[in-house]
């Protein structure tokens, strides 16, 4: 997942924004269900 936000320390951050980048890996037994 990609997201841009405008928030930060720094308030040069809030004007020009920032990419953030979520890389998730779940893992489940479902052996049961």
């Amino acid at each position: 997942m990609k997201f841009y936000g405008f928030h930060g320390v720094d308030p040069a951050e809030k004007v020009l924004g920032q990419r953030f980048i979520v890389d998730l890996t779940v893992e489940r037994d479902l052996r049961k269900a």
